[in-house]
């Protein structure tokens, strides 16, 4: 097999040539000359991709102008290489490659650099497979290992694979696994000039000036992190297996039991993962009312949906939805975390993901992204601008960029949904997060609301309003602007007919919630529009629903919009609280005109233990009875705490009344708000029904604080910047 190129011949070393006659010398000058080599680059071929347990069959190295194939019976020799600190190791993928080698003893000592990584800092928008970057960096292509080989069978692992070819073309396999090797040398050293050459922009070079270029980014910080990494996926995380094993059999009898109860009231043997038997059960037979209409799948046939939010909205007034939501929480748990977790355990119960160390997804023009100022297409999102994350959260957005163009996966899901991104876009599935170039018909991916219908609004014909809040005007083909309505985050849009330029009849401001109450769902005069989330501007349908006043309030104080602590209505934090308290009331200070003093109060006390009556007290010192019975029960005139500081004091210290200080000391102010759930989105799941590739477009990237991820077009998805992890995904909550 060739290139387009002219290659060095390829060699090929192995035991019986090492214990053939000069073997010996062979490997100690090869070794010496390796030793002095300022980049290898080195590539493995293995028994399979688990970075725990599979091993080398073939490894290949590459420097200068040589490259060589070597099975992983000589690996041992090469220890001195290995150990040398001053070789920087070039590898495709850093960080499997380094395991695939520590899984029989060797540790590389000198600095692993990633070319998909060099690749990613240079070229974010585009893939980072070796093949790729070969041919868009040097021109180079070669065949995939699948075109040399054949498919690795359902029954089959790539090590029958590898041994098949070593039986029918043994120089195939050879040259083949070079050219990894020599690929990953030229590409890695001519992605290092360029990294050179890209020039860093940075707000803060007085405080960082050794950050100049990409590769100074790269050899600084990001070569010592993909070692840490390397580290932190060696290491693994523990999982607690005993707690999972006696948890898996209450997960399975709490199934079983919800089950029995499910069957017991219907009367008959009901299927919990059934839609249809579901559905017939609770519409038909038991007469709850549907909330919504499926999309119709495969067959088109709409019918009525039994989702999460049907049962969320059932679930106090039949006690089958209630069970049947317990049923999906139980399956899930022992699904997804009991028995998933243990799926990915080894023998020592750790679980060995990847973590990702580049990270960049985009989607084209064009795709909605649901903001705090309605549905937006990604160019028009702007820095500041709040989203909904994967953890049902509202973040700020705090980056935007573009790209050049590339290939678009469009992604279509059973509800009507879809979405086009990049290959590297994640989606949100049931257990992890999975790019669009690897997403596979039938997995469930999570999403926010169902696919965009759109209704005419009454008496306004020239609008229409969609069930996900946007509006749109006929004549001018527009969508409306949508402005923040009051404090509460609210969004409002302004309709017109008959040319109004004037507020009035015909120009007048709409809150969007209720155009959409309105037009999509059941609209009910006298009532009040809720937000269930408790997030003013997420206006889809599935967020909404008509509530009385007392529902509206009760929901403001569950989301914590009516808590002064929650809305920053206050000057006080937690801890100034907690001090005050901790200081507690100095007592009250007598008035000038009174009679008493701390020092006869503790007369009084002590003539009352002695057994004077408190009415004689009251007669001697010319006070009330209350007051001496007050005393006694040192509700007053109990002893001062000298040096704490009065209620003005501290409300001159923080800002606030004195009545409110007094308030935190009775206890009547700062109260547990143990009943704030706060303002958080919930998700359900659909599946995929479609992923086709289309041309290529040049697409839009965003940063999101913390979470990185966002709700688009009804789907939830990745984007940037944090830590992530696969094979399992651990950060995915």
């Amino acid at each position: 097999m060739a290139w387009n190129i002219n290659l060095p011949t390829t060699q090929y070393l192995d035991l019986d040539a090492i214990r053939a006659p000069g073997g010996g010398e062979t490997l100690e000058a090869l070794i010496n000359e390796l030793k002095d080599q300022k980049y290898i680059a080195i590539d493995t071929e293995t028994t399979g991709l688990s970075v725990w347990k599979d091993l080398p069959l073939y490894w290949s190295l590459a420097w200068g102008n040589r490259r060589m194939t070597l099975n992983a019976n000589i690996l041992h020799y090469f220890q001195d290489v290995f150990k040398t600190p001053s070789i920087t190791w070039l590898l495709a993928n850093a960080k499997y490659d380094a395991h695939i080698l520590a899984n029989v003893g060797i540790e590389l000592t000198g600095k692993m650099a990633c070319i998909q990584l060099m690749h990613s800092l240079l070229y974010e928008e585009l893939p980072h497979d070796l093949k790729f970057i070969a041919n868009h960096i040097l021109g180079w292509t070669w065949a995939s290992f699948e075109d040399q080989f054949g498919k690795i069978g359902k029954k089959q692992s790539a090590s029958d694979v590898i041994h098949r070819a070593e039986v029918a073309n043994m120089s195939l396999l050879v040259e083949y696994a070079a050219n990894d090797a020599y690929g990953t040398l030229n590409a890695g050293l001519e992605l290092l000039k360029q990294l050179a050459m890209a020039k860093t922009h940075s707000l803060f070079r007085t405080s960082y000036p050794y950050i100049d270029t990409l590769e100074d980014l790269y050899w600084k910080t990001e070569v010592p992190y993909t070692r840490v990494l390397w580290k932190m996926e060696r290491e693994g995380v523990r999982i607690n297996k005993p707690h999972l094993d006696t948890s898996r059999p209450i997960a399975e009898n709490d199934i079983l039991r919800i089950q029995k109860d499910l069957n017991q009231l219907a009367g008959r043997v009901i299927n919990p993962n059934s839609p249809d038997q579901v559905a017939k059960w609770l519409i038909e037979d038991l007469g709850l009312a549907p909330r919504k209409m499926t999309e119709g799948g495969k067959t088109g046939v709409r019918k009525p949906s039994v989702d999460e939010s049907f049962l969320e909205f059932h679930k106090n007034s039949h006690p089958a939805a209630a069970l049947l939501l317990e049923y999906r929480g139980q399956s899930k748990l022992l699904k997804t975390y009991i028995n998933g977790l243990a799926n990915w355990m080894d023998p020592d119960d750790r679980i060995h993901c990847v973590y990702h160390q580049d990270v960049v997804r985009c989607m084209p023009e064009g795709e909605l992204i649901l903001t705090n100022r309605g549905y937006l297409p990604i160019e028009r999102v702007a820095v500041g601008d709040l989203v909904i994350t994967h953890t049902g959260a509202t973040k700020p957005v705090e980056d935007v960029s573009i790209h050049t163009p590339e290939p678009i996966y469009r992604v279509g899901l059973e509800n009507g949904l879809f979405l086009r991104t990049n290959g590297a876009h994640p989606y949100l599935t049931d257990l992890n997060w999975v790019t669009a170039n690897t997403l596979a018909v039938g997995q469930w991916v999570v999403v926010h609301s169902g696919a965009e219908a759109w209704l005419p609004i009454l008496d306004w014909h020239a609008f229409e309003v969609s069930s996900w809040g946007r509006v749109y005007n006929k004549k001018t083909r527009r969508f409306l602007t949508q402005n923040p309505k009051g404090k509460w985050g609210h969004l409002k849009v302004c309709l017109y007919r008959n040319g109004a330029q004037h507020r009035g009849e015909d120009r007048k401001d709409f809150a969007v919630h209720q155009l959409v109450l309105k037009a999509h769902g059941t609209w009910v005069p006298g009532l009040e529009t809720r937000h269930l989330n408790g997030i003013a501007w997420d206006n889809t349908l599935r967020n909404l629903q008509c509530g009385t006043s007392q529902e509206n309030r009760e929901d403001a104080l569950k989301h914590g919009t009516m808590s002064p602590r929650r809305a920053g209505r206050t000057k006080l934090t937690e801890e100034a609280v907690e001090r005050i308290r901790s200081l507690g009331s100095p007592g009250q200070p007598p008035s000038c005109n009174t009679k008493l003093s701390y020092e006869l109060a503790e007369e009084i006390r002590t003539a009352y233990a002695k057994g004077h009556g408190r009415a004689e007290l009251a007669r001697k010192h010319g006070v009330s009875y209350g007051a001496v019975d007050n005393i006694i029960k040192d509700k007053s005139w109990t002893n001062p705490r000298t040096g704490t500081p009065t209620a003005e004091e501290l409300a001159e210290e923080y800002g606030v009344s004195s009545g409110t200080i007094r308030g935190i000391w009775a206890g009547r102010c700062w109260q547990d708000e143990d009943y704030i759930e706060g303002k958080k989105a919930t998700f359900y799941y659909a599946r995929v029904t479609s992923v086709s590739i289309e041309a290529a477009e040049p697409t839009y990237g965003l940063t999101v604080a913390d979470d990185h991820s966002h709700v688009t077009g009804g789907i939830v998805t990745h984007n940037t910047g944090r830590l992530s992890s696969r094979d399992p995904n651990l950060f995915w909550k």
